[in-house]
């Protein structure tokens, strides 16, 4: 809560950081084509029970370590699948600047992209600092051999981390909608003042499918980008959400999105956010990418213009989802500040202490025989420290029966500019040799602090869902 009282403070340093004259492209410099073929239109697949001899069919892949990109298109990890079928795509992990870069992270099939772009502009920001990315994509591949890429490209240097991931899951429900955004959004701006904890936000819709189900559970999936809108000017705290059917759902069901956009940050940076609804009535629903921004506290106003930035990706699954599920903390509605402290170096009630492996939530996964054991996890949260914290970083992972698997998220905090709130995630394909037994599983989502910091939390909305 710390991070509202600032924001006076704040704009006067980005007056006088605009004023010096920053270096470096407006972040809204990059604007790529959206994918090819993205549409909203529904395809409704037939699938049966996940058989054992299918278990090829899905692939994870992961970097052994850190992978330097400089400028030109690099490739990070590739594949090669037979098509005839849908694909479900999604890389995660950590980017961090060797200089003050643009980096950009994307996916292709036969060197066409297919994803949203995840892209950290760190060109005017007066503080680096290694972050998460996230990206998304499903395809529906013609017969015959097809080379699945994630790629990396930018201007100046950076690294893309150890543990970065590509996991390809095919046939991943009966029905697939996916929608890409055709272009940047127009500037987007609303009036949250003095709306409290509890209260719904003002929301505009940027992306929205059609899904219809026969009352089995919906996976949405949402990845992208947004920018500052103003000129040097409007900074704060945008936020994404997934509705359905116009209701943004409670904690338990849908997580929030929220990237600080200003120069203490970035000015461009990736979000992303998921959701699972269960309990849903049989036939057609809507499926919506909203965007708001964060309420502060009274007489502060989060004043944030923002774009979104073509190619975001929205994607829905649903049917013949044999293992699927949500771990879940809370189940408040209109909350966006559940927080769950996971360290402190000063002894603050109720926290552990700095570099404590904190579980977040850990779930009970069950696979049924006859299942290939095939399935696909992902976590996701939102790192928020205080004003006056000296600094460190967060690291984010998933752990499968007491097993580290997957990539790694990780966000560095910077003094004196460690408040600024980022989204985080990590992801794991059991796949493979790897891929689950029959029978239960204990999987779990976990995080840990470390440098200085007073209560470093992040927040409790839906970090883990999973499906296959």
């Amino acid at each position: 809560m710390l991070k509202q009282l600032l924001r006076d403070h704040r704009r006067i340093i980005f007056y006088v950081v605009a004023a010096a004259g920053v270096s470096g492209c407006t972040s809204a410099t990059l604007n790529p084509a959206p994918p090819p073929g993205a549409s909203a239109v529904p395809t409704t697949l037939g699938r049966a029970l996940k058989p054992l001899a299918g278990v090829t069919d899905s692939q994870y892949l992961q970097t052994a370590g850190d992978t330097q990109v400089s400028g030109a298109q690099t490739t990070i990890l590739s594949t090669a699948i037979t098509g005839g079928r849908y694909v479900y795509l999604e890389s995660d992990g950590r980017l961090y600047p060797t200089t003050a870069c643009l980096a950009d992270l994307f996916i292709t099939v036969d060197g066409v992209k297919v994803s949203n772009d995840s892209l950290i502009d760190w060109r005017q920001s007066i503080s680096l600092a290694q972050h998460s990315f996230n990206v998304i994509a499903a395809v529906n591949l013609a017969a015959g051999q097809h080379t699945i890429t994630l790629s990396a490209t930018g201007s100046g240097s950076f690294q893309v981390g150890a543990r970065a991931n590509l996991s390809v899951l095919a046939n991943p429900a009966t029905t697939v909608v996916q929608y890409g955004l055709p272009s940047d959004t127009g500037v987007l701006s609303f009036n949250t003042a003095g709306i409290q904890e509890g209260q719904p936000l003002p929301k505009s819709s940027f992306g929205k499918v059609n899904i219809s189900t026969t009352g089995q559970p919906i996976v949405a999936l949402l990845s992208g980008r947004t920018y500052n809108g103003g000129y040097n000017c409007c900074y704060g705290d945008p936020l994404w959400n997934i509705s359905i059917d116009g209701i943004s759902e409670r904690n338990a069901y849908s997580d929030w999105s929220d990237n600080d956009i200003n120069p203490e940050s970035e000015l461009q940076a990736p979000m992303f956010t998921h959701a699972y609804f269960d309990g849903v009535s049989a036939g057609n629903h809507s499926i919506s990418a909203d965007a708001s921004e964060l309420p502060y506290t009274p007489p502060l106003v989060d004043d944030v213009e923002f774009r979104i930035g073509a190619g975001t990706q929205l994607i829905a699954l649903s049917g013949g989802m044999t293992v699927s599920g949500r771990g879940s903390l809370v189940n408040d509605q209109y909350h966006r500040l559940d927080y769950l402290c996971i360290g402190t170096s000063s002894g603050s009630p109720g926290c552990p202490p700095v570099n404590t492996d904190v579980t977040v939530v850990n779930s009970t996964v069950t696979v049924p025989a006859g299942d290939s054991g095939v399935v696909f996890f992902a976590a996701k949260s939102r790192v928020q420290a205080d004003s006056s914290d000296r600094g460190g970083y967060v690291q984010f992972w998933i752990d499968v029966d007491g097993v580290q698997r997957g990539s790694i998220g990780v966000q560095a905090l910077n003094y004196p500019y460690a408040v600024s709130t980022r989204t985080i995630g990590a992801s794991y394909l059991a796949a493979g040799t790897a891929r689950l037994t029959s029978g239960a599983h204990q999987v779990s989502v976990h995080a840990m602090a470390t440098g200085t910091f007073i209560h470093l939390s992040l927040t409790k909305d839906l970090p883990l869902i999973w499906f296959d």
